[in-house]
């Protein structure tokens, strides 16, 4: 055998092993995802019956049975509508922002290119830092001076 037959040989077998692993994983990242699924569907299955036996008394057994239907197409809606933005964002490449091209400063002025013109959105990072920090902070209920340090 020689030396270049023996590494063909090799090289074959060590990706005949690397696809096979590869393969194994898939096929058990598949089967735990079904297995989760089943698990989430029985789940959504039985909160659904429990919804519906507590709303029959109240709405009688139509008017709870479409209270119900009508949560889960909801539900079902939001979730297609979450997949559908997260494989449109995936799709498209992210494009850079076009800086428009201004007049040439005057000389001794160094402006960094890619600058936004003073005018143009320069102090609107301040508002939106602060509505974010606000809006976190209304949403968790929580306010940072009152959590306790890390150690």
């Amino acid at each position: 055998m020689s030396l270049t037959g023996g590494l063909t040989t090799l090289v074959t077998d060590f990706l005949a092993l690397k696809s096979r692993r590869v393969a194994r994983l898939a096929a058990l990242g598949l089967a735990a995802w079904v297995l989760v699924m089943t698990f989430f569907g029985l789940t959504l299955m039985f909160g659904c019956l429990g919804l519906f036996l507590a709303l029959e008394p109240s709405l009688g057994g139509p008017g709870a049975a479409f209270a119900v239907a009508g949560m889960t197409l909801t539900l079902a809606l939001v979730i297609i509508l979450a997949a559908f933005v997260a494989l449109r964002r995936r799709r498209r490449p992210r494009r850079r922002p076009v800086v428009p091209v201004t007049a040439t400063p005057p000389p001794g002025t160094a402006v960094p290119p890619g600058t936004p013109p003073p005018g143009k959105g320069a102090g609107r990072s301040v508002p939106v830092a602060a509505a974010s920090g606000f809006l976190t902070g209304f949403l968790t209920g929580r306010a940072t001076d009152k959590t306790p340090p890390r150690r």
